[in-house]
């Protein structure tokens, strides 16, 4: 027989089935019943047998007893060690001495599975206090434990029957659970579930008895007052506490540099406002939330400062309080007193945190309760501005007021000029923004205003200081106040300027050896500052100088004296002579120092036989709108020293007592009369002479224009001023003559080109007309609808018309065009065109473009020029700089027209608009005999052809004579549709092509349209066809 592992208790008892067999939840102390009366083949080798429970999953042998087994009643077994929790077990019946693991069994095998054993809660302890709201709950569970899955119970209101909270499932313990509400009682249970589904257990649950714990309080949330300064001395403490707040209580705690506790105020709530603190001290604060049997859960910390003790006042001029705006910069303070205080201390700053400081004079330890800014030590205007006191003395001792801001009255004082001469001094200021009814103080002073002189309450923005001292330096400062002198505005920066004599001037031109074509020449310079005196010019022959850097060769002279920064020879120089020049100021007394020597050479190319001119402009009969006309002409080759003269007349015959013949006049290529002509016909011709009219050329040919007679049945009004004359005002006052009655109404046209149209009418782009209005004369800018404001440096064009008054408001010609000049001071000005001007022919492949100035510059001017063969200067060829007034240009294509400009600039960077466009044909010069174009004898207009077109057609007219063109297409409804012609043509037959585009470039539609030719008196139209 084997050796028992383990011993068996053998009790009788009536027969059952063979228990257990393949049940679960069996316990661990299970009994084992095998019924008696089994089948004599079970049991056949005889008592004793081996009872046998075995693991099979190792397999391995739990217990075995010997035992007879009892046929009759059975046998049941009970175990003497009890069983694993959770687990399969076999057992059977082996013959005794037998190996149940490796013999075969007698009885058996019978299987079943103990029942899972009951979790046992471990921690935390039941009705525990103070748990963390994550809290880690842990128990235990007997073996076996294999293949289970735990969950856990738990709910805040005192059962988990009807609505628990379950997490899981969870392998092992411990785990944690939350987060949980802060302060609160929780039940909670851990159920064991196995989770298997081989095992016949699977599913098998057992739940854990109950506990309870309460959750640690939370830390307070502080919320008033705020990390801030400027905070009440009894401010309101106010917190927020999560979860539950049963048997919690706070503290204030609080220290101003100490550390915590510091100071405890026990028992408070949340609003506590019942502390008082001190002003303008730092604190640091916190809130300890306490609960008996639980750690203290003190807050994150806050610092606050007071506020100062609320003594500001008032802030002057104006009066106002806190945010007051417009104040003088010489501001008055005043603030309330501080219980036994015995001074203050004033600080004004433009940071809000007052880290630096306005420098003020006597603002420490003032014993009033006011102060005011001092002259010269004014706050800047238009500036935000902090300011408070600091209490000397007192309960207050040591601590700042509370702050107020204000803002001073904006204002920008500047001086716009301030121009010594001699002992006096011209001073100009400009307040921004305008401001109405300001006074202004003046101060100046030669020691650095220690002491100092006032002008005080000027009205104007300008000042001249006379009498001052010789070779001294003044400063000078202005400060604009209001009209009744109560509120100081704003203080000028000081400037300075020294009385130390007159200024010495720079050559400006002709400098540096260059060759100048003007003969007379024009001279220039400037001197860099204000001078308001004359100035004196000397020439010589030679650049020998005194002691004093002035010429003292034997030709040195002196011209007279001007008030310009440019003079003129009063007559012709020597011809390529070199000569050298230098200026000085004098402002009446005195004389300053010369300017460096600078030279030039007189340009020489004076011809040994007067040239006969050719006419270049009116001529062939031309309508000419422009009175008193101007005529124009040119030599053919650029030459020094002619004069030329000019005759003009009402018949062909100039020999026999002509209407008017010219002085003998140098260098112009032009003459304008002096009076305007009435309407006729005309015949004028021109000549030169090298010796200013002692000896002459041939007369030029005879050309003759037209200026035309009105045609209307309404008077036609006459310009009379501003005609053919310079005008120092961009506004001046233009007036005119018409016959009356009727009444009538009067409207101007203008521009800065003298282009016109068929019937007289000023035409260029720039043209504009104004408004009626019933004057004879009225200021330009204050014309109905004024035209654009005039420009420094222009020759304008302009006419006058007349209409009725009254309905049917019939209207007048257009009058002659008649020009004048604005004054130029140093700007640019716009170049007159001379010659060649209306497509002559030169019969040359170089051509010398010639211009003019209608009135001086105050600076040297120079030119740029451009020429080109498109009328609209595409592909234009430009020459930069020329400093004289005519240019030479070479290469020029055979048989082709040119269209040439030119505009003028000075060194400051202003820049004229461009002239008039000239323009001038170069002809076939290669021909042996030259080809003469047929002049038609007629007007005429041809039909187009192809007709009907698409999408081109061209048409072709003739005119007799040089004329103005006008060719445009109408639709049927009278509608402009397309400009192909509006230009100044010479006479002969001429073709234009139309691609059926309008003027925007956009193709018309197919149907019939209008071609109307306009050709000085002119008109007529025809019909052509557009097919698509």
């Amino acid at each position: 027989m084997k050796k028992l592992i383990l011993l068996f208790l053998l009790i009788p008892f009536v027969v059952l089935p063979q228990t257990p067999n393949g049940t679960t939840g069996v316990s661990i102390t299970t009994s084992f019943v095998i019924p008696g009366g089994l089948d004599p083949g079970t049991f056949t080798d005889g008592n004793p047998y081996d009872f046998v429970v075995i693991d099979p999953s190792g397999p391995t042998v739990i217990e075995t007893v010997d035992f007879n087994y009892d046929d009759t009643n059975g046998n049941t077994l009970n175990l003497v060690n009890p069983l694993l929790y959770n687990t399969t077990y076999e057992w059977g019946v082996w013959a005794d001495g037998n190996d149940p693991l490796v013999d075969p069994i007698i009885y058996g095998p019978y299987s079943f599975t103990t029942l899972l054993a009951t979790p046992l809660l471990v921690g935390p302890a039941d009705a525990a206090t103070g748990v963390s709201i994550n809290p880690s709950l842990s128990w235990t569970l007997d073996a076996s434990t294999s293949d289970v899955d735990y969950y856990i119970d738990y709910d805040d209101d005192g059962e988990l029957a009807l609505d628990k909270l379950t997490v899981g499932p969870f392998a092992a313990s411990p785990q944690s659970i939350g987060p949980l509400a802060y302060n609160t009682t929780y039940i909670w249970q851990v159920r064991a579930v196995v989770n298997n589904g081989a095992l016949p257990n699977d599913g098998e649950e057992t739940t854990s008895l109950t506990r309870t714990f309460t959750t640690e309080i939370a830390t307070p949330v502080l919320t008033a007052p705020a990390n801030a300064s400027s905070q009440s001395i009894t401010p309101t403490f106010t917190w927020t506490l999560a979860g539950g707040t049963g048997g919690v209580t706070y503290d204030l705690q609080y220290h101003t540099g100490g550390g915590f506790p510091g100071t405890t105020v026990a028992g408070v709530t949340s609003g506590h406002n019942t502390t008082v603190f001190v002003y303008s001290t730092t604190y640091t604060w916190r809130i300890v939330a306490k609960k008996a049997g639980e750690a203290d859960k003190p807050s994150s910390s806050r610092t606050f400062t007071t506020g100062n003790p609320n003594l500001l006042a008032s802030v002057a001029n104006p009066s106002q309080g806190n945010y007051a705006v417009g104040i003088s910069v010489l501001p008055t303070f005043t603030w309330l007193p501080s219980t036994g205080a015995t001074s203050y201390d004033l600080e004004v700053s433009t940071d809000p945190a007052f880290g630096s400081l306005v420098t003020l004079t006597g603002n420490l330890a003032i014993a009033g309760l006011t102060y005011t800014v001092q002259p010269f030590e004014q706050l800047n205007s238009g500036t935000l501005y902090y300011w408070r006191v600091l209490i000397n003395g007192g309960v207050n001792d040591g601590i700042y007021s509370n702050s107020w801001e204000f803002t001073t009255h904006n204002g920008n004082l500047n001086f716009t000029t301030y121009y010594p001469y001699g002992t006096s001094v011209n001073l100009a200021w400009l307040l921004l923004p305008y401001t109405a009814n300001v006074k202004y103080d003046l101060y100046y002073s030669d020691d650095g205003f220690l002491t100092y002189t006032t002008v005080p309450n000027l009205t104007n923005t300008f000042y001249t200081l006379t009498g001052l001292a010789t070779g001294t330096t003044y400063g000078v400062i202005v400060r604009a106040k209001n009209n009744a002198g109560t509120v100081i505005i704003s203080y000028s920066a000081a400037v300075s300027f020294t009385t130390d004599g007159l200024p010495t001037p720079y050559l400006s031109f002709p400098i540096g050896g260059a060759t100048t074509y003007s003969n007379p020449p024009y001279l220039y310079w400037y001197t860099g500052t204000l001078f308001s005196g004359q100035y004196q010019v000397r020439y010589a022959t030679n650049s020998s100088v005194d002691g004093n850097g002035e010429l003292n060769h034997g030709s040195a002279a002196n011209l007279a004296l001007t008030s310009n920064l440019f003079t003129v020879f009063p007559a012709p120089l020597t011809a390529g002579q070199t000569y050298y020049w230098q200026v000085r100021c004098y402002d009446g007394v005195t004389y300053g120092p010369w300017s460096l020597v600078e030279s030039f050479v007189i340009y020489s190319s004076t011809p040994t036989v007067a040239p006969v001119p050719y006419p270049s402009w009116p001529l062939g009969g031309y309508d000419y709108y422009i009175n008193p006309p101007t005529f124009f002409w040119y030599t053919g080759t650029f030459t020094t020293g002619l004069s030329f003269q000019v005759q003009w007349d009402d018949d062909s015959d100039l020999n026999t007592a002509p209407l008017g013949t010219s002085a003998w006049f140098a260098s112009n290529l032009y003459y304008t009369l002096g009076a305007a002509l009435t309407p006729g016909t005309y015949w004028w011709r021109v000549r030169s002479s090298i010796d200013g009219g002692i000896t002459w050329s041939a007369w030029s040919t005879t050309e003759s224009f037209v200026i035309p007679a009105a045609t209307s049945t309404v008077s036609v009004p006459y310009p009379t001023a501003p005609v053919g004359t310079i005008v120092a005002t961009l506004n001046p006052t233009m007036s005119w003559f018409a016959l009356t009655p009727p009444a009538l109404q009067y409207r101007v046209r203008i521009s800065p080109y003298s282009s016109v149209d068929g019937s007289g009418m000023l035409n260029h782009v720039t043209a504009q007309s104004s408004g009626w209005t019933s004057s004879t004369s009225i200021a330009y800018n204050s014309l109905p609808s004024a035209p654009p404001a005039l420009i420094a440096g222009v020759t304008y064009y302009w006419q006058v018309q007349a209409r009725l008054a009254a309905p049917p408001n019939t209207e007048s010609s257009w009058s002659y065009v008649v020009s004048f000049e604005t004054a130029a001071g140093a700007t640019a000005i716009v170049p007159l065109v001379v010659s060649p001007i209306q497509g002559q022919p030169i019969n040359n492949t170089s051509a010398i473009l010639t211009w003019a100035l209608p009135s001086q510059s105050q600076t040297h001017l120079k030119f740029d020029v451009e020429y080109s063969k498109s009328a609209d200067f595409t592909n234009a060829v430009k020459i930069s700089g020329v400093n004289e007034p005519f240019a030479k240009i070479d290469g020029l294509d055979k048989n082709s027209k040119y269209y040439w400009r030119v505009y003028s600039k000075n060194n400051n960077g202003s820049q004229s608009m461009y002239s008039s466009v000239g323009s001038f044909s170069t002809g076939n010069i290669t021909s042996v005999e030259p080809v003469q174009q047929v002049i038609p004898a007629n007007f005429e207009l041809a039909q187009n052809y192809p007709n009907p077109f698409n999408p081109t057609t061209s048409i072709t007219y003739s005119i007799p004579k040089d004329n103005f063109v006008s060719i445009k297409v109408y639709d049927m409804l009278g509608r402009e549709v397309a400009t192909l012609v509006n230009d100044y043509k010479n006479a002969g037959n001429h073709t234009i092509n139309w691609n059926g585009e309008d003027n925007s470039g956009q193709k018309v539609a197919s149907g019939t349209y209008i071609y109307r030719i306009t050709a000085g008196n002119f008109v007529a139209t025809k019909k052509m066809v557009l097919l698509k």
